[in-house]
């Protein structure tokens, strides 16, 4: 049985700043805007592979916290403790080092198809929930090192002084790249007595015995996404936009399939998008890169379930429609608001601003708050160890929060959900449906495997060729257009014969099944899609049956050889200039993936394509519950093909 996999720690200690915190620095204001935050550690995970042999782990560690003491001296308020959430008490109480080990592989980990959240939160010193990121320590570092050589970094950082663009600074400071500015968030935002105004309690977040799940946008569904939601209103939207629009459509529709239950019995009415956005460069003049604290803002977008629920516009037009209002939102965010953020009533403005976010709140309206860590750097942070090569948020159990972060190439998006159950299971349907219908190849989104291999397999029954068929018009090397259409099936026959032939025996004990249909009747056919579909099933199904009872059955014993060579002659009786041939060749259920040659199990296994005519394989996929085709057909054919699938998919599974 495979060990489990787990991170043990090996030892802790506080590391102090490499030169004291000066007396006139001893005390640090935290603004209005980190006063309401929540008391919960901001996190993250960068995983290092063993780049450099010769660097034991003794080193790397000495090294770490070499660089963690010198950048306490810049990064002095992380080194004290919290005040009455009012003040950070700078007296250099120092930051906490962790070592750990794991007892496997980098590979191994990261090769996981479903990754064990609660794992992923043990290469974390503290779990985010810590009631201590109110407190001290304020920031804390965890390396663990895997028997490879390869390094987890993991980074909680106090959320009462820390953003996600505040983290990046903190690993830049860390990486010996930044200097962090302190000056502005704590000057413009610190309560004064041009009116009345309280202490701010920290907000209290909603948790959820819920499910964390993780999906990868790739380089090319962005790219397709991008095109599909591009209108003369938002002509290039961004990666971050398209990803955001879909995601939150789709929780749409999972508000719209809820009945409401025990805890929650009002079906939502409305469904309400809370995104943050980063203010640091939208108030006037623009905040330093480096300014440090939690510069955030929330823009809001509200939708009435029903109007789309009801909607007769095309999905796409819908999507359109919201990448225009959360890019109108941000725009009139910027201008109306944000801009006056800075200056003499700056703080005025931003307690007002909030307090408008407040009166939105109403019984019967959806959640869902969105939050993008993209284009922060983190795959730029060198810590020593070269670049990393997979960079995670830890889940947490706060209900409807999303979080969108850059893949290893900066193209793709992954986003991370904390969902109920039954709306996570909403979610995962609606996603998959609408990727169907927007995608020309419904290669459903899977859990992300942190891989530069990652392989997006189309999920699909067998669906014939039919229409291209009928579409087809001939050619100068084909002018017969079809009259048939006859799919050849390759059957495995070593379960067949009778007596079996052992599971393990060899050669190509393969026989065809043929099965073949008048192009004409489907064409006129005036049965709906799906009855046509399930009688090809049950043609199908029928034809196995009847090839096992009355054909394989005779292929072992005396007259076996007969029996086959009589069987493989009616086959070519059935060949005739004006049908359409197509094979098709199940590798389902082989087991390939469970092949280890001593290196694991494999992330990807592929059939290579050839250039024979009307060939179809299907494969398995990673997890055995999809199948994977490769189609090598006329350039002509190919196209009608495509146009159909996309027909036919919209049909059976949009309407």
């Amino acid at each position: 049985m495979a060990e489990e996999m787990k991170v043990e720690i090996i030892g802790k200690e506080t590391i102090k700043p490499s030169s004291p915190t000066p007396s006139h620095l001893k005390i640090f204001n935290l603004s209005f805007l980190d006063q309401i935050i929540p008391a919960v550690y901001t996190s993250l995970v960068l995983f290092y592979p063993n780049n450099i042999n010769i660097i034991t782990s003794g080193q790397i560690s000495d090294h770490l916290k070499k660089s963690l003491s010198e950048a306490l001296t810049l990064f002095y308020p992380l080194a004290g403790r919290v005040k009455d959430n009012t003040v950070i008490e700078c007296r250099d109480d120092g930051a906490q080092y962790v070592e750990a080990k794991f007892n496997g592989l980098l590979s191994t980990f990261l090769g996981q198809q479903h990754k064990d959240e609660a794992l992923i939160r043990q290469f974390l010193p503290a779990e985010i929930e810590s009631r201590e990121a109110g407190t001290w320590p304020l920031w804390l570092v965890q390396a663990t090192f895997f028997n490879c050589g390869g390094v987890a970094i993991g980074i909680c950082v106090s959320h009462k002084l820390a953003d996600a663009a505040t983290l990046s600074i903190v690993l830049k400071t860390l990486a010996g790249t930044a200097v962090p500015d302190f000056e502005a968030a704590a000057s413009y935002y610190c309560p004064g007595d041009t009116f009345s105004f309280a202490p701010a309690p920290a907000t209290e977040l909603k948790r959820v015995e819920g499910v964390a799940k993780r999906y990868v946008f790739d380089k090319s569904k962005i790219a397709a996404l991008k095109a599909k939601f591009a209108s003369d209103s938002v002509k290039q939207p961004t990666r971050v936009e398209v990803v955001t629009a879909l995601v939150f459509r789709c929780l749409m529709e999972a508000s719209i399939s809820t009945t409401g239950s025990s805890t929650d019995p009002v079906k939502p009415r409305y469904s309400h998008l809370t995104q943050a956005a980063n203010i640091r460069n939208r108030v006037e003049p623009p905040f330093s890169p480096n300014s440090v604290g939690n510069l955030v803002a929330y823009i809001a977008l509200q939708a009435e379930n029903e109007t789309y629920e009801n909607s007769s516009e095309p999905l796409e037009h819908q999507l359109q429609d919201l990448v225009a209002k959360l890019r109108q939102g941000i725009e009139d965010f910027t201008e109306n608001k944000a801009k006056r953020f800075r200056g003499e009533d700056g703080f005025r403005a931003v307690v007002e601003y909030l307090g408008e976010l407040q009166l939105n709140s109403r019984n019967d309206m959806q959640y869902f708050v969105f939050t993008s860590w993209c284009n922060f750097g983190f795959y730029e942070v060198d810590l020593g160890l070269g670049k990393p090569i997979c960079v995670t948020v830890p889940s947490s159990s706060y209900e409807n929060a999303i979080i969108l972060t850059d893949t290893i190439d900066g193209d793709g998006v992954e986003i991370l959900l904390t969902l109920s159950k039954e709306n996570m299971a909403l979610f995962e349907n609606h996603l998959e449906r609408f990727l169907h219908y927007l995608l020309i190849f419904p290669n459903a989104i899977i859990p992300a495997k942190h891989s530069q291999n990652n392989v997006n397999q189309i999920r699909l029954q067998s669906i014939h060729k039919l229409e291209a068929s009928i579409s087809t018009t001939g050619s100068s090397t084909d002018p017969v257009k079809p009259r048939y259409s006859h799919l050849t099936q390759a059957a495995n026959i070593r379960n067949r014969v009778e007596p079996p032939f052992s599971p393990n025996s060899v050669g190509n004990l393969v026989a065809y099944i043929a099965l073949q249909a008048e192009n004409e009747t489907y064409e006129n056919s005036s049965e709906p899609l799906e009855h046509q579909l399930q009688d090809l099933v049950a043609k199908l199904r029928q034809g196995i049956e009847d090839f096992t009872e009355n054909k394989a059955k005779r292929f072992r014993g005396e007259d076996g050889f007969r029996a086959v060579v009589e069987y493989l002659g009616e086959l070519q009786l059935n060949s005739r200039n004006d049908m359409q041939y197509f094979v098709f060749t199940s590798w389902c259920n082989f087991g390939f993936y469970e092949v280890d040659l001593g290196l694991g199990k494999p992330i990807c296994v592929t059939v290579p394509s050839s250039s024979y005519e009307n060939a179809i394989i299907l494969t398995d996929t990673i997890d055995g519950d999809g199948v994977e085709i490769l189609l090598t057909l006329s350039k002509e054919n190919m196209a009608l093909f495509e146009n159909h699938l996309e027909r036919f998919l919209h049909y059976l599974l949009v309407h």
